[in-house]
């Protein structure tokens, strides 16, 4: 590299002109104009990036789900496609739990869990999320479930259980009554798991607990 700047140098000097002069020159003409123009598309793209996620924020809160999921895959089309130009970071498990609740609303089940699944991995870090899975006893330390787990745990027992997968969905509706014991909802989630693979004792005791909790407005502070 150093011959080819020094064979460079000659060949200006030969001229009677300065390199250094022509590259400064260059860079004023072309390359600072080009980063200007490269800067101001980014931004324009990141404008339109929030426009799209702002606006499939407010097509779930009025129940607009297929106006949602569009501007959600549109969002994540310019993301991908102009990735080198917009200047946040950025990863599809930050809308796993928003695009759950769309497929699930949509009646999806089997795509809602998949990205509940994604989101729950997320918050637990993926190998804790798999080992919960496998032996749902197991708790790493640190990691005791918190209220503010319940809403996610809940999702994904939720679309679990409309997509026939019982079984799992049993081992996450009681981590969320474990750490949230006044959801009747939830409760009443777990009673039908039971139900479905036979366990009439557990169903009704479910049932049971879901019917002593008298304020259901309880429901709301964790969802």
């Amino acid at each position: 590299m150093a011959e080819i700047w020094q064979w460079l140098g000659s060949l200006f000097n030969a001229e009677g002109r300065n390199l250094m002069v022509i590259v400064v020159r260059w860079v004023m003409v072309y390359a600072i104009p080009i980063v200007a123009v490269y800067m101001f598309i980014g931004h324009l793209i990141g404008r339109k990036i929030k426009g799209l996620e702002k606006h499939a924020r407010q097509a779930v809160e009025s129940g607009r789900h297929e106006e949602a999921l569009k501007a959600y895959a549109r969002s994540a089309f310019l993301i991908l496609v102009f990735r080198s130009l917009y200047g946040q970071r950025w990863s599809m498990d930050d809308w796993s739990e928003s695009l759950g609740d769309l497929f699930f609303a949509l009646g999806k089940y089997p795509t809602a869990v998949f990205f509940h699944t994604r989101a729950v991995s997320k918050q637990l870090g993926r190998d804790e999320f798999w080992t919960y899975l496998e032996n749902p006893a197991a708790l790493a330390p640190g990691l005791e479930i918190s209220v503010h787990d319940v809403p996610l745990y809940r999702k994904l027992g939720y679309s679990l259980l409309r997509s026939g997968c019982v079984e799992e969905a049993i081992i996450w509706l009681r981590r969320a009554v474990s750490a949230y014991e006044s959801s009747s909802s939830t409760w009443l989630a777990l009673s039908e798991a039971y139900e479905r693979i036979g366990n009439s004792q557990l169903a009704a005791e479910c049932r049971q607990r879901a019917a002593t909790i008298s304020d259901e407005r309880q429901d709301d502070a964790t969802s």
